[in-house]
């Protein structure tokens, strides 16, 4: 009987433009008036939102629901990277078991997710929220990891889980063992040798 090879991917700024579709994301301030803030407040939170940067403990609470919506906003009109669904359908094709592994919060966002990957044609057998991708891919036994966060870029070489990284602004200055792509034929070439 055949081994079932698997393999973890990601959804935002792997298999989509998460960061360019937020950084563009028109939001109005009307919109969120029940938050009672003035507008700067508001614009200088948008914009750390946009930015992507670590928030201070302060800005969380106050400004949580404006980050969570914002982001569900973004899961939906995402454009998927050209070449992820062709490569993902490959991955099928060569008989691999795929995990989506996500920090989507899926309790929110299951439907919009599911609905993404289905217009985008983008097969995948099991998807999971978790926190922690690599220790989550040591449990589960999956050798293979593709994501673009900076810490997991590091992280999975050192448990030997075979890591392979979209390149971002986020992640290009990283020292890791991990191998960066611009496109999944880089991935594909790899996992065929």
């Amino acid at each position: 009987m055949k081994q079932k090879k698997y393999i973890a991917v990601d959804i935002d700024d792997t298999l989509n433009l998460f960061t360019e579709a937020l950084e563009q994301l028109e939001v109005n301030y009307d919109d969120y008036s029940y938050l009672g803030i003035d507008r700067d407040t508001f614009k200088n939170y948008l914009d750390l939102i946009k930015k992507q940067e670590i928030l201070k403990k302060d800005h969380i609470n106050k400004f949580d629901r404006l980050h969570y919506d914002l982001h569900k906003e973004t899961y939906k009109i995402a454009e998927v990277k050209p070449d992820a669904p062709e490569f993902m359908q490959w991955l099928k094709k060569q008989g691999y078991t795929i995990v989506i592994l996500t920090y989507r919060d899926l309790r929110h966002c299951i439907d919009d997710t599911r609905a993404w990957l289905k217009k985008h044609r983008i097969p995948y057998d099991y998807i999971f929220n978790t926190d922690n991708k690599v220790s989550f891919c040591k449990v589960w036994k999956i050798p293979i990891l593709i994501d673009d966060s900076p810490s997991n870029v590091v992280a999975a070489p050192e448990f030997n889980i075979k890591m392979f990284y979209p390149i971002t602004k986020f992640n290009c200055e990283i020292e890791t063992k991990a191998k960066g792509f611009t496109k999944f034929e880089e991935v594909k070439q790899c996992l065929i040798r």
